[in-house]
């Protein structure tokens, strides 16, 4: 019987990912290649706008694939083994692509491109049941925003083009099939995720023909299969099935072994991202989160706040971390409390433009402040559980997570302590192997995706509470609330909270 090797490709903001994935769930192929400098500028109105050349993209990706190959016959395994290969990137990134000679019209219009600041209260409006019903509200880098934007200010090159999300891009590349795409890339395009279609508000309100967007599936669904070109150029046989990938974040929490309902999910990365699986969309009226669907009819409930890694490399400098990680054990609990926010504004747990980051009580030294700031960042994740609970989602007792945050023991250590829940790091914490475990959900599980991710999931490390330390935290936890409430009431101009 010939085993299976399922590819993962994720599209990052920086650099490109191509993972191979065995049936045991072992890596047998990883490389990266960064990419070209984004083209960062501002608009005459001020406003930032970020793109990128998605033959880049396709540059990096056929030589990654042409190593993957090269690895797979070195090793002397099958190309044939290659059973299926999926794609995640970035959530609200598209371009648009004329639809006779299937070549970009555009660059990339990246994630966080916000040069559609003024389509977005006209968007809002026209979609006010959608966005009720789905609990969120649209916002400029949305792709959606994006697209009216292009309908205003670029309209022959929308005439002759269509709109497709970055990975829908990579997909054509190898396929010829570039105008289908799945639910999870969709989101921020406006997708009706209840039924799956495209509401009628973007064709009959902002008059955006529904032909000039893709055709919709699940993530996890066949699109098409790869061509005898792509079999010259990269090595990958000809026929090889492409599946429907996913965001990049919900490909992370995939890869963290994060399936059932409950189960809690956080990345610590340049920002807390802390997301729950529920069973079904749970709305936020005061805007911090909100859901994305998922597999098997449940949902990913969820958001970012501003405070994170950066915040610590900032404050202390990247280099001193590993030094400063050492001596946390000789000052916890403290009685400092310290809210690390990097720039005015907080998003999750609280959604407020005007909150300001504090520290509050007297530091001994540099080792003392870098604790309390830890101890921080775990009583807002903490506060973030919160919410999920308040908005009527039950919490499992474990925290599965990613991000460069994970690297540090201290810190592990004291969010095991301080959300009293058992902390699991992945062994391999990639949103590619996310994208692996789609293809793997999809070929030799029988697009049964728990059972892919209970079979080749492994946990790498787990962190468990101190007991002896779980009440003093839960106080010195109530009195940063106290704190908080108190400047949202007094300080943070209350009357603009969202």
């Amino acid at each position: 019987m010939v085993d299976m090797i399922f590819c993962g490709v994720d599209i990052g903001t920086s650099s490109i990912k191509v993972m191979l994935v065995n049936e045991k769930g072992e890596v047998i192929f990883t490389e990266s290649f960064r990419l070209p400098k984004s083209n960062f500028f501002f608009n005459g109105q001020g406003l930032q706008c970020h793109e990128q050349d998605p033959a880049e993209w396709w540059n990096s990706l056929t030589q990654l694939l042409k190593h993957a190959t090269n690895a797979l016959k070195k090793n002397k395994l099958s190309l044939e083994e290659i059973s299926g290969l999926s794609i995640v990137g970035t959530s609200g990134t598209i371009l648009i692509m004329d639809e006779k000679s299937d070549t970009p019209l555009t660059n990339a219009i990246m994630y966080n491109d916000c040069r559609a600041a003024d389509e977005v209260q006209e968007i809002n409006i026209c979609s006010e049941d959608h966005c009720r019903r789905m609990g969120y509200i649209f916002s400029a880098p949305f792709a959606i925003s994006k697209i009216v934007w292009f309908m205003r200010h670029r309209p022959k090159i929308v005439e002759h083009g269509k709109f497709i999300h970055g990975s829908d891009y990579l997909v054509g590349k190898l396929t010829d099939e570039y105008y289908t795409s799945d639910y999870s890339h969709s989101l921020k395009t406006g997708l009706d995720l209840i039924n799956v279609k495209w509401p009628e508000f973007i064709e009959e309100d902002l008059h955006i023909p529904l032909s000039k967007l893709p055709k919709i599936v699940n993530t996890g669904d066949f699109i098409a299969s790869t061509t005898r070109k792509i079999e010259n150029l990269t090595g990958i046989p000809q026929g090889t099935p492409v599946f429907a990938g996913a965001t990049d974040s919900t490909a992370g929490l995939i890869a963290s072994g994060a399936i059932h309902k409950g189960d809690l999910f956080t990345a610590l990365g340049s920002t807390i991202v802390s997301k729950i699986i529920t069973d079904e969309l749970l709305r936020d009226p005061k805007g911090r989160i909100y859901s994305h669907k998922f597999y098997g009819g449940s949902w990913i409930l969820g958001g970012a706040g501003n405070c994170g890694t950066l915040t610590l490399n900032e404050e202390f400098g990247i280099k001193e971390l590993d030094v400063l990680d050492k001596k946390v054990s000789d000052y916890i609990p403290t009685d400092t409390y310290v809210y690390p926010l990097p720039h005015k504004g907080e998003r999750f747990p609280f959604n407020n433009p005007y909150a300001e980051g504090f520290e509050i009580g007297n530091f001994h030294n540099i080792s003392h402040k870098y604790t309390a700031y830890l101890e921080g960042m775990c009583y807002i994740e903490k506060m973030m559980q919160e919410v999920f609970q308040e908005l009527g989602a039950k919490c499992n007792e474990s925290v599965y997570s990613v991000g460069g945050g994970t690297n540090s023991l201290a810190w592990m250590k004291l969010r095991a302590t301080i959300l009293n829940k058992l902390i699991k790091i992945p062994k391999i914490p990639e949103a590619a192997f996310g994208a692996a475990l789609l293809v793997a959900s999809s070929t030799f599980f029988n697009h049964d995706l728990k059972k892919a991710c209970a079979t080749l999931v492994q946990v790498g490390t787990s962190y468990h509470p101190n007991e002896s330390l779980v009440a003093i935290y839960n106080e010195n936890y109530q009195k940063f609330k106290a704190i908080i409430q108190d400047k949202l009431t007094n300080e943070w101009k209350k009357e603009q909270l969202i």
